[in-house]
């Protein structure tokens, strides 16, 4: 199951930046290059976090799996990830100027990947079903 995993969240960060470039270029045609550097912005964060997410989760799986039930470690850097968040938000829309509707645009793009990624992966149970493993549906 973990290679699904692996799969689906390479395929949504990807998608996420295919979503985030598009929807860049637009914000480049329709307003400013400032409101699509914005939105770049927004999506290289939220890309970013799915990353660090995804790392972070993976981690905590894979100590569970070998019987650690601790993950006071792992949920601590969850919350410092959240704290960087903020950080950069506050960074690139206060410091740095970035067009604060540009921004959620561009960090709201994975939103749009998640369904893009779930309407691939919707009705293949074959990808779901690894060595045998029919517990998991």
């Amino acid at each position: 199951m973990t290679s699904l995993e692996t799969k689906f969240v390479d395929g949504l960060f990807w998608k996420t930046l295919i979503i985030g470039a598009v929807s860049a270029l637009i914000g480049w045609w329709v307003m400013s290059v400032h409101f699509a550097g914005s939105v770049g912005l927004g999506v290289l964060v939220g890309a970013f976090n799915l990353r660090v997410v995804s790392w972070i989760s993976r981690k905590i799986l894979q100590a569970g799996a070998q019987g650690s039930t601790s993950s006071a470690f792992w949920s601590l850097l969850l919350v410092i990830k959240l704290f960087v968040l903020f950080v950069l938000t506050f960074v690139f829309v206060i410091i740095v100027g970035a067009n604060v509707f540009g921004y959620i645009i561009g960090y709201s793009t994975f939103l749009l990947a998640i369904v893009w990624q779930l309407a691939l992966y919707m009705g293949r149970e074959d990808d779901l079903v690894e060595d045998g493993d029919t517990e998991s549906l």
